[in-house]
């Protein structure tokens, strides 16, 4: 995928989808992979608490991550932060905390500080979001995204599904740069 025919730069880039999958995820990983090869500096950023897809891919020892950053129970980025020997790319893991005790977390200032900090450490950020199921939950982070791609599964994602989760993009604002369909 070649998004740098967008009208703006792009750095900040989030996934999203309809189904339970994590179809989107192997694509992030691939897509960083790819910008890693090509020696960008890239960071895959797990927001799909309770998750740990993206910290098994990368068979990361320590289950640390974004959740205990904005929860307070740890401070320091390079904490949090998992960097993979001569790729080019650092991961940070959704974290210890349970997906129903965080739901405040992404909402929170820290959030929006951390990822300032971090679009100043890193050529691209790519965001791994929870499935798609209401548009208070993607809100915050879509607005925060330079441009967002859907990912769908053939077969599994219904029209109306789609249609709702593009119409949640585009009332964010949002750049919607297209969309990925995955036959399973």
């Amino acid at each position: 995928m070649n998004i740098s025919n967008s009208k703006d730069s792009i750095n900040v880039l989030s996934f999203v989808t309809d189904t339970e999958e994590n179809i989107e995820k192997t694509l992030i990983v691939n897509m960083a992979m790819m910008y890693g090869f090509a020696g960008k500096n890239t960071l895959i950023l797990d927001t799909d608490f309770g998750n740990t897809a993206i910290a098994n891919t990368f068979h990361l020892s320590s289950n640390i991550g974004l959740s205990d950053y904005l929860d307070g129970k740890v401070t320091e980025l390079s904490k949090i932060e998992n960097r993979i020997a001569n790729k080019n790319i650092s991961i940070i893991a959704a974290g210890s905390l349970p997906k129903k005790e965080t739901s405040y977390l992404i909402g929170d200032p820290r959030f929006d500080e951390l990822l300032m900090r971090l679009r100043e450490q890193y050529e691209n950020i790519l965001i791994v979001t929870p499935r798609y199921q209401s548009k208070d939950m993607m809100e915050t982070v879509l607005r925060k995204s330079d441009g967002t791609v859907l990912v769908a599964s053939t077969g599994k994602s219904s029209k109306k599904e789609m249609y709702q989760l593009i119409k949640s993009v585009a009332q964010t604002g949002t750049e919607l740069l297209g969309y990925i369909a995955v036959k399973r």
